[in-house]
């Protein structure tokens, strides 16, 4: 609700963030890919420079996740039919999530370069 209290409105974050990742699998993938890149850059000890950088990438990341998944859920349910710009709307979305990703492991290969 738009004018709801900020508890209220982050319990609706919250209930997103749950249904994601009980019904996302790319969602789940990337929390066991962020825990497993948290654990080596603790591992390898890198940096606070590399802790903001990674943390703020993979949140990104996390972030245009979430859009995708409700870009695409809103768009099966008004138009449940394969149409070429509902299909163009869905890829648009996930080719934004898709450059976001891809560049975080840019950013991680090169931390780990620097480290190894």
């Amino acid at each position: 609700m738009k004018n709801a209290g900020i508890l209220r409105r982050a319990g609706y974050s919250l209930a997103g963030l749950q249904i994601a990742l009980m019904q996302e699998r790319s969602l789940r993938s990337h929390v066991v890919l962020s825990l497993s890149l948290f654990g080596a850059m603790a591992a390898l000890e890198v940096g606070r420079s590399w802790w903001a950088v990674m943390l703020l990438a993979v949140a990104v990341g996390w972030g245009f996740e979430l859009m995708n998944a409700a870009v695409e859920r809103l768009c099966d349910r008004l138009h449940p039919d394969r149409h070429p710009d509902i299909g163009a709307v869905k890829d648009l979305a996930s080719g934004a999530a898709f450059v976001v990703n891809v560049t975080t492991g840019l950013l991680a290969l090169a931390m780990f370069s620097e480290r190894l």
